[in-house]
Parts: C-alpha cells; sequence; structure tokens
C-alpha cells in the first residue's frame, strides 16, 4: 500500500524494505544525521528533563543518536522495544511522561 504502492503496483515491497533499509543505513555511516531547524538550540538548553520517543529499535535509536552527537542529551529514550502499540499510537508517550515523572498534560511533544 501507500505512496510506493500507488505508483509501483507491481512491486514487491516486501522484497525492497530490506534493501532500502541497507541503504539507508550505509547512507547514514558516510553522510550523518542532520538535524532539523532549532533542535541544537533546544537541546543545549536543557531546560528540563527530556525524552526521545521513537518508532526505531533500541539498537536503531542508540546509532542514530549516536551518529547525531545528541545521544547524552536525553534523560530517556522510549523505542518500539519498549511497547506495544508503537506511535503514532499514545502508548510510547505516555510511557515516557510516566517514567519521566510528569503528568502527560505538562509534556510537550515535538514531531
Amino acid at each position: 500500500g501507500g505512496i510506493i504502492g500507488a505508483a509501483l503496483p507491481k512491486l514487491n515491497q516486501q522484497d525492497l524494505h530490506p534493501m532500502w533499509h541497507a541503504g539507508f543505513l550505509a547512507a547514514m555511516d558516510e553522510h550523518g544525521l542532520s538535524l532539523k531547524p532549532g533542535v541544537a538550540e533546544l537541546i543545549g538548553a536543557r531546560l528540563h528533563p527530556m525524552a526521545i520517543v521513537t518508532s526505531s529499535s533500541r539498537n536503531e535509536a542508540a546509532r542514530k543518536l549516536a551518529i547525531a552527537g545528541i545521544a547524552d542529551a536525553f534523560t530517556l529514550v522510549i523505542t518500539l522495544d519498549d511497547v506495544t502499540a508503537p506511535k503514532p499510537a499514545p502508548d510510547p508517550y505516555l510511557l515516557a511522561a510516566e517514567r519521566l515523572g510528569v503528568a502527560p498534560a505538562r509534556c510537550l511533544v515535538f514531531e
């Protein structure tokens, strides 16, 4: 399904995914990961405890955070491995709030 399926209906997406993923990882290792505008300033301020909520696995999240140079900026990392219902479900966000000891209504999320 999705955009790729609509554009290339005969493409076997299950065969494509491992190749795409390997290419993404190789490019990330070679070129690094750039941060969205404002992230460095937000992280640098360290005004409040911060968590990352990601749909990546724990190992992949650690790798990406290390490559981006921001692994030490977060109090907590919630990954696909921590929940049964990943993003966009609220479960990982609620888990992050709980583990930070903060009411969800007092959290600010940047997507």
